[in-house]
């Protein structure tokens, strides 16, 4: 199991509302959620820089192959 720290946060009670709806999950998962996104940022920035960058020549029958 992950480690954890517990944290006192002041948020807007209308955003957290708004949140928690949208997860349908309880404050600390929607919190949680939220955290997770923003640490994947940099990964989608990154991948963005790629985007119509990268040719490849695999093609769809190539990748069934190695199904059979």
């Amino acid at each position: 199991m992950l480690k954890t720290k517990k944290y006192t946060l002041q948020l807007p009670v209308q955003l957290v509302e708004t949140a928690m709806l949208q997860t349908r999950q309880g404050i600390t998962s929607t919190v949680r959620k939220a955290l997770e996104v923003v640490a994947a940022w940099e990964a989608y920035d990154t991948l963005k820089k790629f985007k119509g960058k990268y040719k490849y020549t695999l093609n769809y029958k190539e990748g069934r192959a190695d199904r059979k």
